[in-house]
This record gives C-alpha cells, sequence and structure tokens, in this order.
C-alpha cells in the first residue's frame, strides 16, 4: 500500500461584522474553529480604539487585513449599514483581497431566536475587472445557509467557500 501526501493550505481570514446586534451569532461562527481567523477586538479594545479616533481604527483594520487571504463578511440584519464594514470590504477590494459573504441570521442568538436576513452588504458597489465597470454583487459570492441547520451548514461549507472565494479572485 503506498502513501500519499496531502498538502492542506491554511488560510488565514478576517472577519467583518456588526458587534453589537451580532456578537452572539459571530461567536458561533468563530469557535468553529475550521478556518485560521485574525483575532477579533473584544468590546472594550473597541471602545479604546474609538477614543483615539477613525485614523486608528483604519491602522488597526489594515494590519489585521494584511496578513489574511479572505474577508469573510458575516452578514446580519444589519451588517450592510455599518460605516467599519463598508470600510474593509473597500478595503479587502483594494488590497487584492478575496471576499465573500456568508448570512449568519439563521444561527441562534443568546434567547435562542433566529434574526431578520440582512440586505447583501455589496449592493451597491461598482467595481473595475479587466476595465469593466460591474456590480460587486455580481462577483462576491453570498452564502445563505438553510434555516434548519445553518450552524452545520456553515461549519462543513466555510472552509470550502473561502477556498472558492480565493481561487477565484486569483484568476
Amino acid at each position: 500500500m503506498g502513501l500519499r501526501k496531502v498538502l492542506i493550505v491554511a488560510r488565514k481570514v478576517f472577519y467583518s461584522f456588526h458587534y453589537d446586534k451580532d456578537v452572539h451569532r459571530v461567536q458561533q461562527v468563530l469557535n468553529m474553529g475550521v478556518i485560521q481567523d485574525a483575532p477579533p477586538l473584544d468590546h472594550s479594545e473597541w471602545e479604546k480604539l474609538q477614543k483615539v479616533g477613525e485614523g486608528a481604527i483604519k491602522k488597526w483594520i489594515n494590519e489585521q487585513m494584511s496578513t489574511v487571504d479572505c474577508l469573510v463578511v458575516l452578514i446580519g440584519e444589519e451588517t450592510a449599514k455599518r460605516p467599519w464594514v463598508r470600510y474593509e470590504i473597500n478595503h479587502a477590494w483594494t488590497s487584492g483581497k478575496a471576499i465573500i459573504g456568508i448570512h449568519i441570521h439563521s444561527l441562534k442568538n443568546l434567547a435562542g431566536q433566529i434574526g431578520n436576513k440582512g440586505s447583501n452588504p455589496f449592493s451597491g458597489y461598482t467595481v473595475k475587472i479587466n476595465g469593466v465597470s460591474v456590480s460587486m454583487v455580481s462577483v462576491i459570492q453570498v452564502y445563505d445557509p438553510p434555516e434548519a441547520y445553518a450552524y452545520n451548514a456553515i461549519y462543513n461549507g466555510i472552509s470550502g467557500l473561502v477556498n472558492t472565494a480565493i481561487n477565484t479572485k486569483k484568476n
């Protein structure tokens, strides 16, 4: 019997999300441990950055994203409206990072409730690909897991989604 070598490429992601509304749902995704992630800020660190100002927040985001392969936008009910999420999307795109979106409204919050589906955060963006302007919605995959088994669908699918986004961005 022969042995096969299997190369597993570790992917590192930056998660973008609306902290106040979705932190419990986001923690479920982070705790899956399927993908290596840039460590998110805790609430007290975020408050410190906010006091220092917008420049400090941008610097932190830029530094964190410099070492990742993909931006994963975890989409809750109000994610698309968040200015820092929009900044992270713009920064990821202009930095050549792969980007995907995953709806998390079907994951239960602390009260055991699912949320309302949020708008596509990539709507309203026009980007140039090979000199042609296209809607970002047409080039960024957004995954909406089935409500009945959202956790398992994300757990089983996130690695493939990230790899597909990275491979698509390379091409």
